[in-house]
C-alpha cells in the first residue's frame, strides 16, 4: 500500500514537472511568435519608410535644377520650373561662376542674357576679388556681407555656405526690359530666381 502511494506521488510530481515543463514551452513559443510578428511589423514599417524615403527623394530631384559642377540641387517652384544654367571661369577657377535663367527670359528677351542672376562659389581660401594686399577671399567676402546690417536679403541672395564651399552673388549686366511692362515682368522672375538660390543644397 505504502509502494503504491509512493508510486501515486512519484506520477503526481512527474506529472506537475511535465505540465510545468509544457507551460514554460508554450510560453516560450508563444513568446517567440510574438517576436516574430514584431520583427515582421518592424521590417514593414522599415520598408515603408524607405519606399517614403525613395518617394520624396525622387519628388525633390523632380523639383529641382540640378547643377552637376557644383553638385548642388537649386529647388524651383510653377514660376522657375524652366530655370537654367551655365558656368564660366572666375578668378583663374574653372567653372566656379554660374549664370541662371529662365527660359521665360529667354522667350522675353531673345538676344538679350545681361540680367541672368550671377553665383560665383569659391573656397575660404580661395581670391574673391582685387590682387596682390588688396585681394579679397571668399571667407572675408562672405563675413562683410553677413555683417552689414543694412543688407536686404529679401531682394538679393543671401551668402551661403553649402559643404566647404561659399556661394555669393555676383554682379549682373543690365535689365533687359525697356518698356515698364516689361521690366515689371522682368523683375519678377528674377526675384523668383533669387528666392530659389537662397535654398541651395548638396545634391544627393
Amino acid at each position: 500500500m505504502r509502494k503504491l502511494l509512493v508510486l501515486i506521488l512519484i506520477a503526481a510530481v512527474a506529472g506537475g514537472v511535465y505540465y510545468w515543463q509544457h507551460q514554460e514551452v508554450t510560453k516560450l513559443q508563444k513568446q517567440l511568435a510574438d517576436a516574430n510578428n514584431t520583427n515582421s511589423t518592424q521590417a514593414s514599417q522599415v520598408r515603408d519608410l524607405q519606399q517614403q524615403i525613395a518617394n520624396a527623394t525622387k519628388k525633390a530631384d523632380e523639383n529641382a535644377l540640378t547643377v552637376k559642377e557644383w553638385g548642388i540641387k537649386v529647388p524651383v517652384s510653377a514660376s522657375t520650373s524652366d530655370l537654367e544654367y551655365g558656368v564660366s571661369d572666375f578668378n583663374g577657377k574653372t567653372n566656379a561662376k554660374a549664370s541662371f535663367r529662365t527660359k521665360q527670359l529667354n522667350t522675353l528677351f531673345p538676344n538679350c542674357t545681361t540680367d541672368s542672376v550671377v553665383i560665383v562659389r569659391g573656397q575660404a581660401g580661395d581670391t574673391f576679388s582685387g590682387t596682390g594686399t588688396t585681394a579679397k577671399t571668399f571667407k572675408q567676402q562672405y563675413d562683410t556681407l553677413l555683417a552689414d546690417k543694412n543688407a536686404d536679403w529679401t531682394k538679393n541672395v543671401k551668402p551661403q555656405l553649402v559643404g566647404n564651399y561659399y556661394y555669393i552673388q555676383g554682379q549682373s549686366g543690365a535689365a533687359c526690359g525697356s518698356k515698364a511692362a516689361d521690366t515689371t515682368q522682368e523683375n519678377q522672375i528674377l526675384q523668383a530666381i533669387k528666392d530659389a538660390l537662397q535654398k541651395i543644397t548638396t545634391a544627393s
